[in-house]
């Protein structure tokens, strides 16, 4: 890992809440774009670390100088087969009208899942 990379999971960076369930978290540092991508854990890492829309590094433990915004979960996650995709983004774009927080359109594992419902957690 270059020094430039690991100053980035050192320096202390506040994330704020991305619109998309793949990349949740954004930030900025030294004027440099910060994406945070959830993987498919646990047959990669957790998250990596994209920097100006290159992917940087990946780790499984979050920073503790990292701050996560405060609500660090969706409302609904919605699990549907592919031929039903445009269905399910017109039922997402009326939750989003009343500001339901929406997971869905990526492969989760039931591991990515609990992390981000509530729901999910008490199920399992």
């Amino acid at each position: 890992m270059t020094t430039r990379i690991q100053n980035y999971l050192e320096e202390r960076v506040v994330w704020t809440r991305a619109a998309n369930a793949e990349y949740p978290y954004e930030g900025e540092l030294d004027g440099d774009r910060l994406l945070i991508r959830v993987n498919d854990f646990p047959d990669e890492n957790l998250y990596t670390l994209l920097v100006n829309d290159v992917e940087a590094a990946s780790f499984d433990d979050w920073p503790n100088h990292w701050t996560k915004p405060d609500e660090d979960f969706y409302d609904v996650a919605l699990s549907f087969a592919s031929e039903d995709r445009s269905y399910v983004e017109k039922v997402v774009e009326i939750l989003k009208q009343d500001k339901t927080r929406v997971f869905y359109g990526v492969k989760i594992s039931r591991m990515r899942l609990m992390k981000y419902t509530d729901y999910a957690r008490d199920m399992w």
